[in-house]
């Protein structure tokens, strides 16, 4: 895929984020996380008064985010684990993708054959591979 498709997906995100936020936010922060197909979303409304209220969003904002993944990902660099949506009025946004940091920390976790999993999808050159996840890939082995 190309830059058209990211930008294509990011709009879709913020379109849907646009839909389902409470009336009278401030600002709004999404983040996504996501090895193989397991994923995590936690979508928040900051308000005027500095407060940040927890909102629910339909299964469109979590299929637009894998696709974005797909479409992100680089031959040699693989894709991100995690990336942060940030809007503010009236619809100005930004991002921030993670492509280093382990990204899943609490429970659920996904699964050390998770990683593997998607080290196959979204292959990285040796380079590439942080070292918390080279450790995961050693787990999937010894499963």
């Amino acid at each position: 895929m190309d830059k058209t498709d990211e930008i294509l997906h990011l709009n879709r995100i913020g379109q849907i984020l646009l839909e389902f936020a409470p009336e009278g936010w401030q600002r709004i922060e999404c983040t996504a996380a996501f090895i193989d197909h397991f994923g995590e979303i936690w979508n928040y409304a900051i308000t005027p008064n500095g407060s940040k209220d927890h909102f629910w969003i339909s299964a469109k904002l979590s299929m637009q985010f894998e696709s974005l993944r797909n479409a992100m990902c680089r031959p040699d660099k693989g894709t991100w684990f995690s990336a942060t949506y940030h809007i503010t009025p009236p619809a100005s946004y930004s991002t921030d993708f993670n492509y280093d940091q382990e990204a899943l920390t609490e429970p659920p976790m996904p699964s050390p054959i998770d990683y593997y999993n998607d080290l196959q999808r979204f292959p990285r050159d040796p380079e590439h591979i942080p070292d918390w996840l080279r450790e995961k890939l050693r787990e999937a082995e010894q499963d």
